[in-house]
């Protein structure tokens, strides 16, 4: 009965205090492959695991390993320093360790040199079909790798790329020519090969465009053409192509007259047409593909010239030939051509064009009728006077002649000049007689006895005033410049019995004046 009390107030009796574990015995360390290392040891009894550190300081201060195992073999999860290395392992049984049991020091396997495999040394890769894919065989064990590429074999500031697969293809875009590369092995941060031996390959140039079209390759043809069209095949890999049109076949700096090279002059697609036209004259032409890094390939260059020949003439279709009295209003009209941003007509008195024996208009339509044509005029009151190139009046009672041309624009010359644009030919010569201004149905008859003398005429097309003159005899007696298309004398005194003479001639605005036919009529006796 004490007993018992004793046991409910104590509680149960403690076993006895267990021994520590025996220190592990039989410590080695074997690397079964290149890329590991294995820890092992006898098992001591009465453990129930152990305790193991790797460090490669003999102190322990700061170990890589420090982990706890039951089974009597450990291989590490970690990557070992490349230095001597310096490991320990002990017994625990609950809270009871054994003394440590230092191994011997080991070195752990060295990182493997990987061997570039592909391409091989010194291999020519045809772009965009072979690009530089690198591939080199595992280094085991290996987390990663620092693939370096230079256009040095030295490597000094080389690029450098990482992978954790054996192959690359490299991002960077590569200039034409040789380039060196190697590869080391990483498996951790200071773990790493020694860089691979060197290898080498060559980056060749995209393939030179084939020219199509008419502009092309045939052989021995200078071909005409009025629209320059240049067309070649497209080339895999190509980002754009550069161009050259020429007047020479040296392409010399002067003769060049379409220089699309450059990254902002390339052209993207595999036809080109110039937005501004060439001048007549013979070219010659060659293009060339650019890849994604600015290579470019050989010049493409055609095998013959060709001649931009703007030989188009227009069709006279008024005043036709040898027309005879073509009054106003007078205008000028032809047939439209191709590619005429403008027209050039001449109008003169010399069949021949002689200088200064005619005048020179241009026009944007197919039609021009002299004194009724000013550019860029939306003032009614105030008219612009005539500018050069737009006063082209014929000369009235006599044959004139006339042509007209077409200019392609806006092509202008070097240096300028007046004159814009591509001519084209001159068209027919065309004669015509013109009447010019005419006042018609004067009244009163010629000859006609009257009281008052009220003058009246038609109005003619085109004139802005009349200018009436009456005279008796030689002596002009009264005169006057109207709008209207009638005129009676003024002032108080009435004309005087007798036969007078008057005549009346129209004028435009621009000082083009008629014909002044002279008419009588006779004032008899004193009126009623």
């Amino acid at each position: 009965m004490i007993l018992g009390l004793l046991v409910a107030l104590v509680g149960p009796l403690a076993p006895a205090h267990a021994a520590a574990p025996a220190s592990p015995v039989g410590l080695n360390v074997s690397q079964p492959l290149p890329s590991s290392t294995k820890f092992n040891w006898n098992r001591s009894a009465g453990a129930e695991r152990y305790e193991i550190q790797v460090d490669d300081d003999s102190g322990f201060n700061s170990p890589e390993v420090n982990a706890s195992t039951v089974n009597s073999v450990y291989v590490p999860e970690v990557t070992l320093k490349l230095a001597t290395n310096y490991w320990r392992v002990r017994a625990v049984l609950g809270i009871d360790r054994s003394d440590w049991t230092t191994g011997l020091p080991f070195d752990p396997p060295v990182v493997t040199v990987p061997i570039p495999s592909s391409p091989v040394d010194g291999a020519h890769l045809q772009q965009p079909n072979d690009p530089p894919l690198l591939s080199w065989t595992p280094s085991p064990g290996a987390k990663s790798y620092t693939v370096q590429v230079d256009s040095d074999s030295d490597f000094v500031g080389a690029d450098e790329f990482t992978t954790e697969t054996t192959s690359f293809v490299i991002t960077k875009p590569l200039g034409l020519g040789d380039w060196f590369w190697r590869v080391i092995a990483s498996k951790g941060p200071g773990i790493v090969s020694l860089p691979s031996n060197t290898s080498s390959f060559w980056i060749e140039a995209l393939a030179t465009p084939v020219i199509t079209g008419p502009l092309g390759p045939a052989p021995n043809v200078s071909p005409d053409v009025i629209d320059v069209v240049l067309d070649w095949d497209p080339v895999d890999g190509a980002i754009g192509y550069e161009l050259q049109v020429a007047s020479n076949i040296d392409f010399t700096a002067g003769a060049i007259v379409e220089d699309r090279t450059g990254p902002s002059g390339r052209v993207l697609g595999t036809r080109f047409s110039p937005p501004i036209t060439y001048d007549n004259n013979g070219y010659y032409w060659r293009v060339r593909a650019v890849d994604t890094a600015g290579n470019s390939s050989g010049w493409a260059r055609s095998q013959v010239d060709f001649n931009r020949h703007y030989d188009v003439r227009p069709n006279p279709v008024f005043p036709v030939d040898g027309s005879t009295n073509v009054p106003d209003p007078l205008y000028f009209q032809w047939d439209p051509v191709t590619n005429a941003s403008e027209y050039e007509i001449w109008v003169g008195t010399d069949v021949n064009f002689s200088p200064n024996t005619y005048n020179s208009c241009r026009v944007a339509a197919t039609t021009y009728t002299p004194g009724l044509f000013a550019i860029n005029d939306t003032d009614l009151v105030n008219v612009l006077p005539n500018r050069i190139n737009e006063d082209c009046d014929p000369q009235p009672g006599i044959t004139n002649y006339w042509r007209v041309r077409p200019l392609d624009r806006p092509y202008v010359k070097p240096g300028g000049g007046d004159l814009p644009g591509v001519q084209g030919l001159w068209s027919p010569t065309q004669s015509f007689h013109y009447s010019g201004l005419a006042v018609t149905n004067m009244s009163p008859a010629n000859g006609a006895t009257v009281s008052v003398p009220s003058l009246s005429w038609d109005p003619t097309p085109g004139a802005m005033t009349y200018r009436v003159v009456i005279k008796l005899g030689l002596g002009e007696v009264d005169s006057a410049t109207t709008y209207s298309t009638s005129y009676t004398p003024k002032g108080q005194n009435r004309l005087a019995p007798g036969t007078y003479t008057w005549s009346v001639y129209a004028e435009t605005a621009e000082g083009t004046k008629s014909l002044a036919p002279l008419r009588s009529f006779t004032i008899a006796g004193s009126p009623a």
